[in-house]
This record gives C-alpha cells, structure tokens and sequence, in this order.
C-alpha cells in the first residue's frame, strides 16, 4: 500500500468542495463547544461557588449519563436519519450553553442539571455529525481524509480557547467576565452548524 504525501492529502482535500464543507462543519462545532469548556472549571468555581472537590460531580454525571445516551442517538441516527438528529441535538445543545454561561451562585443539583444536559446535548450532536462528516470521504481515502480532519479539529480547539481567553476577564472579586459573551458567540457558531450540515453531501 502506498501512502499519499501530507500535501497530497491536503491538495485532496482543499479541491473538494463537498469535504471543505464538512472540514468547515468540523471547525465550527469545536469552536460551538471550546470556547467554553477550557473555562467551565474555573466559572463554575469562581462564579457559581463551586469547591475544587464539587467539580468532580459535573463530570461524573455527565459522563455517566453520556455512556448511555451514545448508544441511543447512534440508533437514533440510523432510524431517522443523521441530519434531523444533527439538527435536533445542535438546537438542544444552544440551552445549556446559555444558561451556563449566564449562571451566578447556584445550588447544586440545578447546575448538574444544566451541565450533564450540556454532555448530553454535545455527544448528541458529535455522533451523527462524525458519522455525516465521515461519509463525504470514499472508503480508499477516508483515512487519510479523517487524519486531515483531526488536525484541522485541533487546530480549531486551540483557537477557539484562545480567542475565548482573550475575551474573558477577571474582576477584583476574582470572579470571571465576559463568560456570557463567550457564550453568545460559541451559540452563533452551533446554530450556523445547521445550515452547514445540510450542504455536505455523504458519498459512502
């Protein structure tokens, strides 16, 4: 078997159309979710009233609650079809991240609430949008298309903390700022998603 030169892949890639779509769908999702986990922890500390100890509680229920919910969308998918679960999942995931985002001191079990349904809602939506973005790519170069993908997703991860990182604040309180705004913008992002998702094509 031979391998194809990075710059193959990516001249591949680049030319087509219908990948640069779901290239693009791929970046936006991260930038939909990475501007605002880096920066869950420290708000829900410093904001919410958290301790360090109480954080664990957010990511263990999410992911306990996840481990049941993938299985059941990827059926979903297959059912209905991957764009309306896409869709449905996308729309949901904009409620938790607003909210969120908003959040002051707040009793526990509401933020587990709104968190595990923020893990939820995002699992929801990664499934089929990994399945759709998968398709666009012929089974002879989808390795190489999902290597191209990756980097691009981690690229796009990195930036999107960082462009966060510059938007928020800390005030003399040491509480964070600007995390609303954060939220708005990684909102505008997910619901451009929607669009997106409907122009790439599956070839496979």
């Amino acid at each position: 078997i031979v391998r194809p030169h990075p710059l193959e892949v990516v001249r591949r890639v680049t030319s087509n159309p219908n990948q640069m779509r779901a290239i693009t769908l791929s970046v936006m999702m991260m930038f939909g979710q990475f501007m605002i986990i880096p920066f869950l922890s420290p708000y829900t500390v410093a904001n919410v009233g958290f301790t360090e100890m109480q954080l664990t509680y957010i990511y263990m229920a999410g992911g306990a609650f996840t481990i049941f919910t993938s299985p059941w969308v990827g059926k979903m998918s297959d059912k209905y079809g991957k764009l309306r679960i896409f869709t449905i999942f996308m729309t949901l995931n904009v409620v938790p991240i607003a909210i969120i985002t908003n959040l002051g001191v707040t009793p526990i079990p509401y933020v587990l609430l709104v968190s595990t349904l923020f893990f939820v809602t995002s699992n929801g939506r990664y499934v089929p949008a990994a399945a759709i973005i998968t398709g666009t790519a012929r089974p002879e170069n989808r390795g190489s298309f999902l290597s191209f993908n990756s980097a691009i997703q981690q690229l796009a991860t990195g930036l999107a903390s960082l462009i966060a990182g510059l938007i928020i604040g800390e005030n003399a309180a040491g509480e964070l700022t600007n995390f609303n705004l954060v939220g708005y913008i990684a909102i505008f992002f997910s619901l451009l998603c929607i669009p997106l998702a409907r122009r790439v094509k599956v070839v496979s």
